[in-house]
């Protein structure tokens, strides 16, 4: 097979890494680290957390850097290591500041990571198109659930196993980024044609003009989706409804996201042929969700439809942004475009539940649903138009779902 790799080959990888994923301990850690680990106020709690998103912004870009300049082989064992280490360390640390420090140089060590994943898919699987992309997003979710589960389970017993499993998980990663992954020759002759084929040589300042373009309307849907796991929480509580069916509505979640696989497949090659049908239609899916939830929230039946439409939502942008990144991406250049793509989902994350608290003290929830389905209207149009700045240098789309 030479230097080619199969798609068998990188679906097979990208499973196995779906289950050493760095979010497969994420939300346990999320859930209790305000009681168990810090111990002070729910404030203090709020910037160490923000301070941790923030440092992993700074991963992200330096991760598509390091990819770029010195290869996957090199820079993911040393973000392994380092995330396992840290990890490590954290339950171990009784000052808040400490604490605070250490948890956001994991967070470096973390997304430097990120990034790397998704151009190292780009770079193996070129032919792979929308598809390579989303399956790396599938097993990132099937990590989320593994998370909840098995994290939850060994908090209960001792919220000690969590970040000893969390180290020894990313321990066992490393054993497969240095035995089992088939990383592609960035040097030979024929990933340098796969990687230039759909693009002429031009101005890579119009390339970055387009990434910019397309990474705004990112961070803004990511702040849409975000109020679901931060302000929507609360706002049904406000409802009555308990703690359980909260929960539920991510089980809902889970489950769209792995039975809807085959109608999306069907979806994107009849209908939603080019990305950016799909990331307009999964755009306006996010904006029925959040306004028919203004509207409609009572019985519970109401949320389970919007929490399905924001998920085939979810499903289309998700995984057609960081395949229109790697679309524009000059050959040798994936891992700063992806790395791009990572840090607007983290600024996303870091700003949406902060600026959705605000909105809600001043207009309330149903406001704040308003407020955040206005400015869904701007992601349309960028996700509309950013292929324009560099529409000469791109080839006709043929995608591979």
């Amino acid at each position: 097979m030479g230097n080619a790799l199969s798609s068998q080959s990188v679906g097979a990888w990208l499973w196995h890494v779906c289950l050493f994923d760095r979010h497969v301990f994420s939300m346990a850690v999320d859930n209790n680290l305000y009681h168990a680990t810090i111990g002070g106020s729910m404030r203090i709690a709020g910037l160490v957390l923000m301070a941790y998103q923030g440092a992993g912004m700074v991963g992200s870009l330096l991760g598509g850097m390091l990819y770029d300049r010195y290869g996957a082989r090199r820079i993911i064992p040393i973000g392994a290591v380092g995330t396992a280490v840290f990890v490590f360390i954290l339950p171990r640390i009784e000052s808040i500041g400490i604490f605070a420090f250490i948890l956001s140089l994991s967070g470096v060590c973390i997304n430097v990571v990120f990034p790397i994943m998704y151009a190292l898919v780009g770079d193996a699987w070129p032919e792979g198109g929308r598809k390579a992309f989303n399956l790396l997003y599938v097993s990132s979710n099937l990590g989320v659930a593994l998370g909840a589960a098995i994290g939850g389970m060994l908090a209960q017993i001792s919220f000690m196993y969590v970040f000893l499993a969390n180290g020894l998980l990313y321990l066992a990663f490393l054993w497969i980024v240095l035995k089992r992954f088939p990383y592609p020759d960035r040097d030979s002759k024929a990933l340098k044609e796969i990687s230039s084929a759909g693009l002429a040589v031009g101005s890579g300042k119009r390339r970055w003009i387009s990434l910019l373009v397309l990474c705004v309307g990112y961070l803004l849907c990511w702040m849409a989706y975000v109020q679901w796991q931060s302000n929507i929480s609360t706002f049904m509580l406000t409802l009555d409804y308990p703690t359980a069916l909260y929960s539920l509505l991510w089980t809902v979640n889970g489950l769209v996201i792995l039975c809807a696989q085959p109608l999306i497949t069907y979806v994107t090659k009849r209908w939603l042929v080019s990305l950016r049908s799909q990331l307009i239609a999964g755009v306006i899916l996010f904006m029925l969700a959040l306004l028919g939830l203004s509207q409609f929230h009572l019985p519970f039946a109401w949320m389970i439809v919007w929490m399905t439409l924001m998920t085939l939502g979810e499903i289309l942008i998700w995984a057609a942004v960081p395949t229109a990144a790697a679309e524009l991406a000059p050959p040798r250049q994936s891992g700063r475009y992806q790395g791009m793509v990572s840090f607007a989902a983290t600024a996303g994350r870091m700003v949406g539940p902060v600026f959705g608290a605000i909105v809600v003290e001043r207009g309330g929830a149903e406001g704040m649903l308003w407020v955040m389905s206005a400015i869904l209207l701007i992601p349309i149009v960028h996700f509309a138009c950013y292929h324009l700045f560099a529409k000469d240098m791109l080839h006709a789309h043929q995608p591979s779902q």
